[in-house]
């Protein structure tokens, strides 16, 4: 047993000792307790020991809760020490997944982004081709020829 935890029961014996001695100066010792009770009309319980059986019982089941106490303390404290690597792990799992996926949307963002690219260039291409003066072809030279002539009969043979 540690020093901590033998203090700690020394402390919670006296602290009884300290309430049965006041019970005991009030008339309520532990036999006399079961019997105000029974007076009363309680029911109460039958004193079936004597006051050092009592005493010896008390502290008995006062170790028993105490030892308990300290061996449920020492399972948490335990537990703790057995999750601690249990959720460094999960950190660190956690962590390697976000920068898993902050490379995936970085390689879709940056796919995007080139094929983005790609389209405003060919569009960009296709404008600077519109806007340039396309040279005409024999037949299209041709065709503008007639169309010219043709206007042109139309405005002078026209009434005035």
């Amino acid at each position: 047993m540690g020093e901590t935890t033998k203090r700690a029961l020394d402390t919670q014996r006296s602290d009884l000792r300290l309430e049965m001695g006041q019970a005991a100066v009030n008339g309520l010792g532990p036999r006399s307790v079961g019997t105000a009770a029974s007076r009363a009309g309680g029911g109460g319980v039958k004193a079936i020991a004597g006051d050092k059986a009592y005493n010896d019982a008390a502290e008995s089941a006062i170790a028993r809760v105490l030892v308990a106490e300290r061996e449920a303390r020492e399972s948490i404290e335990q537990a703790r020490l057995q999750v601690e690597p249990i959720v460094e792990h999960a950190r660190l799992d956690a962590r390697a997944l976000d920068e898993r996926t902050a490379r995936r949307i970085r390689a879709v963002v940056d796919a995007f982004e080139r094929e983005l690219a790609e389209r405003l260039a060919e569009i960009e291409a296709a404008a600077e081709q519109a806007a340039r003066a396309q040279p005409l072809s024999n037949d299209e030279t041709a065709a503008l020829q007639d169309a010219v002539r043709a206007l042109a009969v139309e405005l002078i043979t026209a009434p005035p």
